[in-house]
């Protein structure tokens, strides 16, 4: 399926000539934005000498391109091939339709523009306060120090709503800082955070950014510090809102691959998170706990997540002598603290940690509900189907429970399908499972490894658990309505990267699963008209995620 992105604004390819033979890009677009009559051209270049930010004279260091008050329409461009150090903070507010544009200009085809925090700056580019901005086409680090938190780009907002923010088409590596689970969450590749009320963001996006080797977090978004969340039924006038993640990859980090956090109606589409976790440890580890996930919400409200592709997150060793449970390192997670998360239409692949982490709520859902659907996504090779958690740090069995969250519609392909705990199993395995209300229907679960017994392939589900396909896996004994054959894929055997990998996994036109699921009935927060790849979903349904 093609989604529409929001317009984003792409370097020029325009030339101005300066003196008799320089031929200089300046950064825009295509259809550039409107320009206040007033708007100025500010340039930069680390390597020239000091002037006063004209094309001929550019500023000569960070602190000064810093110190103008910057208006709708006015454009800060760095050199292509240049490096600053320090920290770029810029001040001053655009207008709708007349964002600042913080850029590049020089020769087109040159490396862009790079600022390099060396590890001795909060961040590369800080931006506090500021509305209708947008940073396009840069190279940031700030690597250097590993205690501490540092960012390659820090938005705050402490004193109201900061509006219109794009960061686009940047180039993130390198940001170096402590990846402890308490204290590192604000540092990492791009870090939004609303430091108090009413620090709010409206209409924020994060869109085509490349993000590698980074501690602790790819991107995350902080949208309010109001602690007090509402169910997803009633407004939140304290939250973010307009939030769009889309497009971005990111590699390598020490945490999370994209947090989203007091925000209403999130949009987190089409990134690429691969290898991370990197740090995690076992969560009852008093001092060494560090878990993280590759894409999820916590208080939030009707986030969606939905064509994105995640791998190799890492699962998290336990520190304790004979316990099998680790950290984390599941490619989702649908935490406690959320109500209307939707996470379809992605691809899960060889995570250690397994597809999705479902966490389980200790008191009553009720008061505090703890809604959310997980269907039409493909896991392949994920390390299991789905792992729960007492994720609220109080473990009370007689209330533990998965309320509100369903699971439907998924394909699931993997040598030994499974739940897993993040307890310890054995202790865990007396108490659980008790799901509550948690659904599991109409999903495709496929071992390709032959089991020795029938105890390595067990699979629970909890109930209502209706209308699954378990193809080498024993139905569950809560399940109903089984299908076990062969679900006859296009190529059960095909790996790999992309979201063009889901077509193997196809159902043959003679399929049992065809037809075979159970209409969902209407779901909080949404219903879904279409499967995986985009087409109508079929009366009666198929089984799995087409």
């Amino acid at each position: 399926m093609t989604i529409a992105r929001r317009a984003r604004r792409q370097l020029a390819t325009g030339a101005a000539v300066v003196g008799a033979a320089t031929a200089l890009t300046l950064a825009g677009s295509l259809s550039l934005p409107a320009r206040a009559a007033a708007a100025r051209t500010l340039y930069v270049d680390c390597s020239a000498a000091a002037g006063s930010g004209t094309l001929a004279h550019p500023f000569d260091t960070l602190q000064a391109a810093s110190a103008p008050a910057l208006g709708p329409g006015d454009r800060l461009l760095l050199r292509r091939g240049t490096a600053c150090k320090g920290m770029l903070a810029p001040r001053g507010n655009g207008a709708a339709g007349e964002p600042i544009t913080i850029g590049a200009y020089g020769l087109a085809g040159a490396l862009p523009p790079r600022i390099d925090g060396g590890g001795t700056v909060e961040a590369a580019i800080g931006l506090a306060n500021m509305s209708y901005v947008t940073v396009d086409g840069l190279e940031l680090t700030n690597s250097g120090d590993a205690a501490g938190l540092h960012r390659g780009v820090y938005l705050t907002s402490s004193t109201g709503t900061m509006k219109g923010i794009t960061l686009e088409h940047l180039t993130i590596h390198d940001v170096d800082g402590t990846s402890d689970v308490n204290t590192g969450k604000p540092g990492g590749g791009i870090v939004a955070w609303s430091l108090q009320p009413p620090g709010r963001f409206a209409n924020l996006t994060i869109a085509d950014d490349t993000i590698s080797d980074v501690s602790r977090q790819g991107i995350i978004v902080d949208g309010t510090g109001s602690t007090t969340r509402p169910p997803a039924t009633r407004a939140w006038a304290a939250a973010s809102t307009g939030l769009v993640v889309s497009g971005n990859n990111v590699q390598r980090v020490q945490g999370d691959g994209i947090v989203v956090m007091g925000t209403v109606g999130a949009l987190v589409q089409q990134n690429t998170v691969r290898r991370g976790n990197l740090a995690g440890f076992d969560f009852n580890d008093p001092v060494k706990e560090n878990c993280a996930a590759g894409i999820w919400a916590w208080n939030a409200n009707r986030t969606t997540i939905e064509h994105n592709e995640v791998s190799n997150m890492h699962y998290g060793p336990s520190t304790k002598a004979g316990a099998l449970n680790g950290c984390d390192g599941e490619a989702f997670d649908v935490d406690s603290n959320q109500d209307g998360t939707v996470v379809q239409y992605n691809y899960s692949h060889d995570n250690d940690g397994g597809f999705v982490l479902l966490c389980t709520a200790d008191g009553t859902t009720t008061q505090d509900p703890h809604r959310s659907d997980v269907r039409y996504n493909l896991s392949v090779d994920d390390n299991s189907t789905f792992a729960a958690a007492p994720c609220e740090q109080t473990y009370k069995p007689s209330v533990n429970n998965l309320d509100g969250v369903r699971m439907y519609n998924n394909t699931i392909v993997a040598p030994t399908p499974r739940v897993t705990y993040e307890l310890d199993e054995p202790a865990a395995r007396k108490l659980l499972p008790y799901y509550g209300t948690f659904a599991f229907d109409d999903n495709l679960v496929y071992a390709t490894a032959a089991a020795a017994t029938e105890s390595q392939h067990l699979f629970e589900c909890g109930s209502p658990c209706s209308h699954n396909l378990f193809f080498h896996v024993p139905p569950p004994a809560t399940a109903t309505q089984s299908v076990t054959s062969d679900p006859e894929f296009v190529r059960v055997g095909a790996r790999g990267t992309g979201l063009g990998v889901a077509a193997s996994f196809k159902l043959r036109a003679g399929s049992p699963a065809n037809g075979a699921g159970i209409a969902i009935p209407p779901s909080v927060p949404t219903t879904v008209a279409k499967n995986f790849f985009g087409a109508a979903i079929r009366k009666p349904p198929a089984i799995g995620f087409s």
